[in-house]
Parts: structure tokens; C-alpha cells; sequence
């Protein structure tokens, strides 16, 4: 009885995507200018259709968190449960898409991490070692942050 009723449910829908049906697409519209899809490109169109402009960040330094056996211990799970993916095990080395992060500084890795994006003003005298945009966020992380620097600086 019950596949009777679903067949019964999905009749319509398979005859309506039936392939002897034809679309019409020279009635169909889109967009002259597709929308930007990147923070970047939106603050460019932006710029370009004379909006407003966005004042340059500035870097405010910000004290590393401190370390402990625990801390190093916790941190050493979380960063091969989730790092090693793409970052070398050992974090003084790089890995076969993220840089080495042991030289990193506390600010960046804080951003980096929780959005995936390096933060707007950068530590002075820090450039990034890749400038790539392969890194996902791992806003899951935000309060495992200390654990995953004290873990990464165990190895300086």
C-alpha cells in the first residue's frame, strides 16, 4: 500500500522532468554583473562605485597566552586531530599546503585560526609565508586556542 501512494506522489513530479518536455532559456534573465563572492572583490566594487572607503587597520599587540604541561599536553591532541592535515606534525616545518608555524606570532595565529583569514594589520616585520586563501576557519576552536599555542611554541 505504501509504495502505491509513493508512486502515486512521485508520478507527477517524473512526468513534469520528463525528457520530452522543452525550456524555453531565451526567456530566462540574469544578472548583468554577477555579485562579488569575495570580501576583497566586494571592498574593490565597492571602492569602484565610490563608497565608502575603509579606514587602514592598525596592529595592537596583544600578550601570548602562558604555558603549561597541561595546556601542551591538550594542545598536541588538538593540533594532530586537526592541524596535520595541512601543516607538518613537527610545527618548526612546513607542510604540504600550511607554512610552519612556530615562528607565528600570538595575533595571527588567534585570527588565522578562528576565521581562516590573517588579520586585518599584521605584527610589524611579519610576513605571511604563504599568501594563499586555503585555510577553512575553526571558529570551533576559539577557546582551545591557548592549548594550540602553547603546543606550537613547545617546539621553539
Amino acid at each position: 500500500m505504501k509504495k502505491i501512494f509513493l508512486g502515486g506522489l512521485l508520478a507527477p513530479l517524473l512526468i513534469s522532468c520528463s525528457a520530452e518536455q522543452k525550456v524555453d532559456y531565451s526567456t530566462r534573465t540574469m544578472s548583468p554583473v554577477p555579485a562579488p563572492t569575495t570580501v576583497e572583490a566586494r571592498e574593490a566594487a565597492q571602492a569602484n562605485a565610490g563608497g565608502v572607503k575603509k579606514e587602514a587597520a592598525v596592529f595592537v599587540a596583544e600578550a601570548a597566552p602562558e604555558s603549561s604541561p597541561a595546556l601542551v599536553a591538550q594542545g598536541r591532541i588538538l593540533y594532530e586531530s586537526n592541524c596535520i592535515s595541512c601543516h607538518n606534525k613537527n610545527p618548526l616545518e612546513k607542510g604540504s599546503i600550511g607554512p610552519a608555524q612556530a615562528n607565528t606570532p600570538w595575533e595571527v595565529v588567534k585570527v588565522k585560526i578562528v576565521t581562516g583569514r590573517y588579520p586585518e594589520a599584521l605584527p610589524p616585520g611579519y610576513v605571511p609565508a604563504r599568501t594563499t586563501k586555503a585555510m577553512r576557519a575553526f571558529p570551533k576552536l576559539e577557546k582551545d586556542l591557548p592549548a594550540l599555542w602553547a603546543y606550537i611554541q613547545s617546539f621553539k
